[in-house]
């Protein structure tokens, strides 16, 4: 794709030229489209405000694919309707209490103001105080099965189909059958919808972090408390030995969140491993992720783990909002 240049609405126009190239949205009906500008719109409200939309690459392969969502609705139904009509009924999915977004504007600038934070050498645990404060200073840590965050109850941040993944690619999706014992192909098999879901085929425990402190994940989360871990290397091996003393078999592994687009998916290294990625959606919470595999699958697991941690980290700093 050449790259745009000149004014803002050359560059709008070189992108609507480049969608017309490759309508890739065309197999998304209206809702689907509508959900899609939602999830967008949801990582622009977290963008650093004295970004440059133009110049920072990160923001601006966001606003190229919501430009790419407005064209596709222009092409389907009008310039007018498609185009600034829908985008300015869109909203993203996630309310924002003023009150709390402020109590925690405050809190993370006097925190950042008292501690030199080293960038994406940090993880963040955001919770309701009462659950940090068993972490730090009682050492309690509450791990809990992937399945259980698959749940309408929970905050629209927070739940999610952890067990299962799905790409939504254009309707040119194919799959081939391949023959077991010669290895070759051996046919096609037509796709069936335009979703096809990727399954882990074992429930597991997670325990959830973020690599960022940020007033916005306060509000969306809807916490009033975090704990900040300035040296992760220490509490990921402390975490590591609690859990193995209760299950001494089991698999650990952690690493960031890998983000993808169902509508334009990356290569899987390993499809299966769906802990390892989620939706582009929750992209803005820079994810780390602990998992604790079983050594055999297990279809459900129906109760939440609690690691008892006999000597509690250094560098660990509670940041609670006033007044909450």
């Amino acid at each position: 794709m050449a790259e745009a240049t000149g004014s803002p609405d050359d560059v709008l126009r070189n992108w609507d030229l480049n969608y017309r190239r490759n309508r890739y949205l065309t197999h998304l009906d209206h809702c689907q489209l509508r959900r899609r500008a939602e999830d967008l719109f949801a990582n622009a409200v977290h963008l650093n405000p004295a970004v440059k939309p133009l110049r920072d690459p990160a923001a601006k392969e966001l606003f190229t694919l919501l430009e790419e969502v407005a064209e596709e609705m222009r092409l389907r139904y009008g310039r007018e309707v498609g185009g600034a009509v829908f985008l300015n009924s869109v909203q993203p999915w996630i309310s924002c209490d003023v009150n709390l977004l402020n109590k925690a504007i405050n809190a993370v600038r006097e925190f950042k103001t008292k501690n030199r934070l080293k960038p994406d050498q940090i993880l963040v645990k955001y919770g309701q105080a009462e659950h940090i404060n068993e972490i730090c200073p009682k050492g309690s840590i509450r791990v809990c099965p992937a399945s259980s965050y698959d749940d309408p109850s929970l905050n629209a941040a927070i739940e999610d189909k952890e067990l299962r993944r799905y790409i939504q690619p254009t309707t040119e999706l194919k799959f081939e059958v391949i023959d077991e014992a010669t290895g070759q192909v051996n046919g096609e098999l037509p796709a069936i919808g335009n979703r096809l879901e990727l399954g882990s085929g074992t429930d597991y425990y997670a325990c959830c972090f973020s690599s960022v402190l940020e007033e916005g994940l306060f509000v969306d989360f809807d916490y009033d408390a975090c704990l900040v871990i300035q040296n992760p290397s220490v509490f990921l091996r402390t975490l590591y030995e609690a859990f193995r003393r209760l299950h001494p078999d089991w698999i650990f592994v952690h690493g960031p969140v890998c983000y993808f687009d169902p509508v334009n998916p990356p290569y899987f290294d390993d499809p299966f491993a769906v802990w390892r990625y989620k939706h582009f959606r929750y992209s803005y919470q820079r994810e780390y992720r602990l998992v604790w595999l079983p050594p055999r699958p297990i279809e459900k697991i129906e109760e939440n783990l609690f690691l008892d941690l006999p000597d509690i980290p250094g560098d660990l700093s509670v940041v609670q909002l006033d007044g909450v």
